[in-house]
């Protein structure tokens, strides 16, 4: 016999080829997510984790990685930058897309609220 659903584990976050991230709400309520935050990853050792670089109201203008939601009234974001996508697929040794689970809430020293990224574990295989 065999499982028709195999592993049923959703990502939580989603990064592509052609640098378009997305984020689910349950990424974005962790961290306190709003339209026009900057998000980047920082890596700690073997570690990636996901943080708000800047929120909306501190900055002016046009960022690389500024979350907008996908919807209106929506709190899953997405956000553009080939050099987060370009990192992460490469970690995940993938080409095309890694959709990635999320681990823990941590607090980074110098960096604040952050959540990891499993990255071991690429859901889109």
């Amino acid at each position: 016999m065999e499982s028709i659903l195999g592993n049923t584990r959703r990502p939580d976050i989603s990064f592509y080829r052609g640098g378009r991230i997305d984020i689910t709400s349950s990424i974005a309520r962790q961290l306190d997510i709003h339209n026009g935050d900057v998000i980047d990853i920082v890596k700690h050792e073997a570690e990636f984790y996901l943080y708000v670089r800047a929120r909306h109201t501190d900055i002016i203008g046009k960022h690389e990685a500024q979350c907008f939601s996908t919807k209106r009234n929506s709190r899953n974001f997405r956000a553009h930058s080939s050099r987060l996508c370009a990192a992460i697929l490469a970690q995940c040794h993938s080409e095309d897309k890694a959709q990635l689970p999320a681990g823990q809430i941590v607090d980074l020293q110098g960096f604040g609220t952050a959540i990891s990224l499993i990255t071991n574990n690429n859901l889109s295989r």
